[in-house]
C-alpha cells in the first residue's frame, strides 16, 4: 500500500496525509474517493487544521477509514461533508474515524458515516493498544452500518478516557451489532442525538465493560434483537433514556447489571418506555424515574439485588419491583369540583338579580359548552400538571310563585372529557344534580340575601397509560376504571344596587358555597385501588355586574367582573394501593383564585319569552384558562 501524499491545499482527490506536522492548516475542496488505506491521516505532530468541504468515499480492499489520528494531539479535523466507505472487495474491517495510539485533546466533526459490506465495521472506533486517547471530541451524523457478516459497531472505545463523542441516528444490520461498546474506558462522555436501531441475531444497543464514570444519554428510541443495555464489571455510570427501550420486543433485558457492578444510575426522563427486563446483580444500582407526573408504570424487576428507585416527580410509587401512578384526577380533584358547580352558579346569579329587578320568568332553560385548561411546565411537577377539560350541559328552571317567598327549582345535567398529561390519563363523565334557589329570603343591608342548596351524581369512566415491561404489553398497558361520585352543594348570595340610572345599572354580589363530594372506593385494573375519599371545599365569589339598556329596554347588556377563590379544607389526602401495598397523595393544589368575566345579552322576541346568549372567560393563579358559551330561552310558556 503506497503512502499517501501531503496534504495541501485546493484538490486532494485520492486522499492525503500529514505526518509530524505541527501547526499546519489545510483546507481541501471537493470530494475524496480512495480505494485503499485511510482517505484522511494525521500521525504525529500536534495542533493541526484540517477543512474538508466534500464527501469522503472509500471503496475498501482490506482495512480502510475515512479519518484516522495516530499518536498525536491537538488537531482539529472538519469533514463538512459525509463518510462512505463500500465494501465492494470483500473488506476485513472499515473504520468512518479512527484515533489510536496515546491520541489526546484532537477535534473531528464530520456528517453522517455510512459502511456498508464490510466484514467488521465500526463507525467511530478509539482503540490505543495498552495506551489511552485522552479528552478527543468527537461529533457526527448519523451512523449507518450494514451488509456485514462478522461484526458492526456504531461506537467502539477501548481505553479511551475522558472523550467527549456526539452523533445522530445509530443504526446497524448485522448478526453480531452493537450501538455503542465501551472496553477499559473511563469518563467518557456519549450523547446519541437520535434512536439506536439493530437488526441481527446477536446485539447490543450499550456495552460496558470494566469501564468507570461514563455517561451515556440517547435522546430517542432503542431496539435490538437481544439485550439492550449490559453494564458488566463497571461502576459509577450514569445512563439517561428519553425513547423507548425495546430488548427483542421484551423477552429479553431492556438493562442488565452484573454482580461485579455498582453505583450505576440509570434515568428514565419523560417519553421513556420500558420494554424488556431490569435485572441487577449488583450493589447500590439505581432507577431514577423522571417520566412525568401524569405517567404510571408497572416495572417488574429481576435479579439478585433490589433496585434503588427514585421517583423525582412527587407521584406515589411502592418498591419491590416498581409501581408508581401517575397524580391525574388526584391532583385536579379540586379544580374539577369548582369547574361542576362553576356554570350553575354562573345561572343562579343571572336569576338572583333577574328577581331583584323584578323581572324573573317563570320558565327557563339554557345550554352551554366550556373548555378550560392548563399548559403545565413539561409536566414533570405534579403542582402544575397539564390537562385540558372540555364540559357541554343543560340546565332547567322553573320559578314557584305560591309561596310567600319565591323558590326557583333547578336541574342540571353535564357530560365531561378530561384529558391529563397527553392522554396519560382520561377521565369522562355524566352528571345530574337538582337544587333550589330561594333568591330574595332575606333583605340585608340594603341587598337581597339568597340561599341555594343541590345535591347530585356522577357516574366517571377512566383510562389511564400505564409503562409495563410485564410480558404481552410492549412497554405500554390501558387499564380502565369505573365510579360514582356524589355531590352536596349549600349556598348563599347577597346582591346589591349600587347604583340606578335609566339606562344603566350596577350591582355587587358577594356569595360563598360549601362544595362536598363522596367519592366511592374503586379499582382501577391489576394495579391501583382508591380509597373512598371525601372533600370538602369553600368557594367564594365577588363579582361587579353592569346592565345597560341601550335601545329603550329592547336589548340588555350585562357584563360581570368578578374574583372567586377555591379552598380545599377537608378530604386533602388520597388514600390508594399500588401492587396491593398501601400508601398516600396529599394534595398540592389545595387552594386556587379565579378572575372572571363574563358578558350576557338578552332581547324580548315577544312579551312573554327572551332569548339570551353569554360568554364567559376565567385565569387563575394556577395558570388554569377557561372559556365557556351558553345560549338559552326564558319566559311565560
Amino acid at each position: 500500500m503506497a503512502p499517501k501524499p501531503i496534504c495541501i491545499d485546493g484538490f486532494n482527490p485520492g486522499g492525503c496525509q500529514l505526518e509530524n506536522s505541527t501547526g499546519v492548516s489545510v483546507s481541501i475542496t471537493g470530494d475524496i474517493n480512495t480505494d485503499e488505506g485511510a482517505a484522511i491521516t494525521i500521525r504525529g505532530g500536534s495542533d493541526n487544521t484540517l477543512t474538508s468541504s466534500g464527501n469522503i468515499n472509500v471503496v475498501e480492499d482490506v482495512l480502510s477509514s475515512g479519518v484516522q489520528l495516530d499518536n498525536t494531539s491537538g488537531n482539529r479535523v472538519t469533514i463538512n461533508g459525509d463518510i462512505n466507505i463500500f465494501g465492494e472487495r470483500g473488506g476485513l474491517l472499515a473504520e468512518g474515524i479512527f484515533v489510536v495510539d496515546d491520541s489526546y485533546d484532537n477535534t473531528i466533526q464530520t456528517g453522517n458515516i455510512t459502511i456498508s459490506g464490510e466484514e467488521d465495521a465500526v463507525g467511530i472506533y478509539i482503540s490505543n493498544f495498552g495506551t489511552s486517547s485522552l479528552g478527543n471530541t468527537i461529533q457526527t451524523g448519523d451512523i449507518t452500518i450494514s451488509g456485514g457478516d462478522d461484526g458492526g459497531y456504531g461506537i467502539f472505545l477501548d481505553g479511551a478516557w475522558n472523550d467527549t463523542i456526539v452523533t445522530g441516528n445509530i443504526s446497524i444490520e448485522d448478526p453480531f451489532a452493537a450501538g455503542i461498546i465501551a472496553v477499559d474506558s473511563d469518563g467518557v462522555s456519549i450523547q446519541v442525538n437520535g434512536d439506536i436501531s439493530l437488526i441481527g441475531g446477536d446485539t447490543v444497543a450499550i456495552g460496558l465493560l470494566d469501564s468507570d464514570s461514563t455517561s451515556i444519554t440517547v435522546s430517542g428510541d432503542i431496539t435490538t434483537a437481544h439485550d439492550a443495555i449490559e453494564v458488566i464489571d463497571s461502576s459509577f455510570n450514569t445512563i439517561t433514556l428519553n425513547g423507548k427501550v425495546s430488548a427483542n420486543a421484551g423477552d429479553d433485558a431492556a438493562i442488565y447489571v452484573n454482580s461485579t457492578s455498582d453505583n450505576n444510575t440509570f434515568t428514565l426522563n419523560q417519553g421513556s418506555v420500558i420494554d424488556g427486563r431490569l435485572h441487577n446483580d449488583g450493589s447500590n444500582n439505581t432507577l431514577k424515574l423522571n417520566l412525568g407526573a401524569g405517567r404510571s408504570y408497572a416495572l417488574e424487576t429481576t435479579g439478585s439485588s433490589s433496585w434503588t428507585i427514585e421517583d423525582l416527580n412527587n407521584r406515589p410509587m411502592v418498591t419491590g419491583s416498581a409501581y408508581g401512578i401517575g397524580v391525574g384526577n388526584m391532583e385536579t380533584q379540586g379544580h374539577e369540583m369548582y369547574q361542576r358547580t362553576y356554570q350553575i352558579n354562573q345561572t343562579l346569579q343571572q336569576r338572583q338579580l333577574a328577581n331583584y329587578k323584578g323581572n324573573a320568568t317563570p320558565y327557563w332553560i339554557n345550554s352551554y359548552y366550556n373548555e378550560s385548561s392548563r399548559s403545565g411546565s413539561a409536566n414533570l411537577s405534579s403542582n402544575n400538571l397539564q390537562f385540558s377539560n372540555h364540559r357541554s350541559g343543560i340546565n332547567l328552571g322553573y320559578r314557584v310563585t305560591q309561596y310567600e317567598q319565591p323558590i326557583e327549582l333547578l336541574f342540571n345535567y353535564e357530560n365531561s372529557s378530561m384529558n391529563h398529561d397527553d392522554f396519560n390519563h382520561q377521565i369522562s363523565s355524566d352528571s345530574m344534580m337538582v337544587g333550589v334557589l330561594m333568591p330574595n329570603i332575606q333583605h340585608i343591608a340594603g341587598g337581597e340575601l339568597s340561599v341555594n342548596a343541590m345535591v347530585g351524581i356522577s357516574d366517571f369512566r377512566g383510562n389511564r397509560q400505564v409503562m409495563t415491561n410485564s410480558a404481552g404489553y410492549s412497554g405500554m398497558r390501558t387499564i380502565g376504571s369505573d365510579y360514582q361520585a356524589k355531590h352536596y352543594v349549600v349556598g348563599a348570595g347577597w346582591l346589591k344596587a349600587l347604583f340606578k340610572g335609566e339606562m344603566l345599572q350596577t350591582y355587587v354580589n358577594i356569595g360563598a358555597d360549601i362544595n362536598h363530594q363522596r367519592m366511592e372506593s374503586y379499582r382501577e385494573e391489576a394495579y391501583y385501588k382508591f380509597d373512598s375519599r371525601d372533600i370538602t371545599q369553600l368557594q367564594t365569589r365577588m363579582t361587579l355586574a353592569v346592565d345597560a339598556q341601550p335601545f329603550n329596554n329592547q336589548l340588555n347588556i350585562n357584563v360581570n367582573l368578578g374574583v372567586e377563590n377555591r379552598n380545599m379544607i377537608a378530604g386533602t389526602q388520597q388514600g390508594l394501593s399500588l401492587n396491593n401495598t398501601k400508601t398516600e397523595y396529599s394534595h398540592m393544589n389545595q387552594t386556587n383564585t379565579y378572575l372572571t368575566s363574563s358578558l350576557n345579552i338578552s332581547y324580548p322576541f315577544t312579551n312573554t319569552i327572551s332569548a339570551y346568549a353569554a360568554y364567559q372567560y376565567f385565569d387563575s393563579g394556577d395558570d388554569i384558562k377557561m372559556s365557556s358559551g351558553q345560549i338559552g330561552v326564558s319566559g311565560s310558556f
